[in-house]
């Protein structure tokens, strides 16, 4: 027995031991490192050449650093966090071309170099930056490989075919609408929040990785399929103009904001998004779509599909409403109170009542059926476009506030307008041969 608990104590030794070495060699290298990088780094005096002009406007008029013959001492310039030389100004000669030098920026953890005319960015040696923005610009390519620390990227609106995510696990927000990106891997970016890739040639996105996602637009893309049913936690959700012929949201019950307009989409459940204060789904194929767990709406667009039957009796929270070009024949929105803007143009309404929607400031309903329209109760109309329909008469007595009427091609012999003083004689679209009564 004693022998065995001695054989125990020299195991125990033994492990002690490696341990302290293991730990003291691992402080020696982190020390070692440290002299390195102390070794590395230029001395205060070191000249730094920025050979931009604007650039260096820049530098002496926010840090008050001076230029000598095209560069900068790096002990002005090795403590700046944050570099914010975005153009304001839509002079070219104020733009800058080029950040030559950024990268002797060692302690930058913030750059915003938006609306410039960059063609190169070099932020290799930029370990520390935490942002980047550099949208509008004129990039072709973007290595932030090196940027491991980065949590915000934009970079919209440049010349990118390539964009190489996938060593910066950090990122919460990536930006890139605009650029001609066909491909993009995410799957390693697990922390993202918000993805933004609009105006690209995105043909596949796999998100199902990022289960972190609050805001997902991938807009004018030519995507044919998108899976979100990982991503559960998505408020806010756009795809317009792809060519998506299936969507499932059901999963996606935190949603508010859901735009899948533009696609070919024949059906759309969205009745476990309940939370939906926005649905734009305008211009598919859809002939029946049913809004009414949806209580939550404002805002709904339906433009350009080819529904018969809208009911809306449940959205009594609606300020907004776009049902253009459908096969409506009936319009009911006597429960829609909150209504300021009705586009329900192009369809075959025969009659529309609008008596119960007192804050309507927007009517359109021009190229209907129309026979008779009372807008005695719309005080607040500034717009009004009632123009290829069947009406013999309109009275605008009471709608003061009038701004604009086209009311052509309807049945009209006359047209009393005395009562709108704010409606000039150009905003009014009517037949030469009606009788205007100023």
């Amino acid at each position: 027995m004693a022998e065995k608990n001695n054989k125990n104590q020299i195991v125990h030794l033994k492990n002690n031991s490696l341990a302290k070495v293991s730990s003291t060699l691992a402080l020696t290298n982190k020390l070692l490192q440290e002299i390195e990088n102390r070794n590395t780094l230029p001395s205060n005096d070191f000249r730094v050449a920025i050979p931009d002009i604007n650039f260096q406007k820049y530098l002496t008029d926010t840090f008050g650093i001076v230029i000598t013959d095209n560069t900068v001492a790096y002990g002005d310039i090795k403590h700046i966090e944050e570099i914010d030389c975005e153009s304001v100004e839509d002079e070219e000669l104020n733009k800058i071309k080029s950040l030559e030098g950024i990268q002797h920026f060692t302690a930058l953890t913030e750059l915003h170099c938006d609306n410039n005319q960059l063609t190169d960015l070099d932020i290799s040696q930029n370990t520390a930056l935490t942002e980047l923005h550099c949208d509008n610009n004129q990039l072709t390519d973007l290595d932030i490989s090196q940027n491991t620390a980065l949590t915000e990227l934009h970079c919209g609106s440049n010349q990118l075919s390539v964009l190489d995510v996938s060593k910066n696990t950090e990122l919460s927000i990536l930006w890139f609408w605009h650029n001609q990106l066909t491909d993009l891997d995410v799957s390693q970016n697990t922390a993202l929040t918000e993805l933004h890739c609009e105006g690209n040639q995105l043909t596949d996105l796999d998100v199902s990785q990022n289960t972190a996602l609050t805001m997902l637009h991938c807009v004018d893309n030519q995507l044919t399929d998108l899976d979100v049913s990982q991503n559960t936690a998505l408020t806010e959700l756009s795809f317009e103009d792809n060519q998506l012929t299936d969507l499932d949201v059901s999963k996606n019950t935190e949603l508010t904001l859901l735009d899948c307009s533009g696609n070919q989409l024949t059906d759309l459940d969205v009745s476990k998004n309940t939370a939906l204060t926005l649905l734009d789904c305008s211009g598919n194929q859809l002939t029946d779509l049913d809004i009414s767990q949806n209580t939550e709406l404002t805002e709904l667009h339906c433009d350009n599909n080819q529904l018969t039957d809208l009911d809306i009796s449940q959205n009594t929270e609606l300020t907004i409403l776009y049902c253009n070009k459908n096969q409506l024949t009936d319009l009911d929105i006597s429960q829609n109170t909150e209504l300021t803007k009705l586009y329900c143009s192009i369809n075959q309404l025969t009659d529309l009542d609008v008596s119960q929607n007192t804050e309507l400031t927007h009517l359109y309903c021009h190229k209907n059926q129309i026979t008779d329209l009372d807008v005695s109760q719309n005080t607040k109309l500034t717009y009004l476009d009632c123009a290829e329909n069947q009406l013999k008469d309109l009275d605008v007595s009471q709608n003061k506030e009038l701004t604009y009427l086209p009311c052509r091609d309807n049945q009209l012999t006359d047209l009393d307008v005395s009562q709108n003083k704010k409606l000039k004689d150009s905003r009014i679209f009517v037949e030469k041969t009606v009788k205007i009564y100023r």
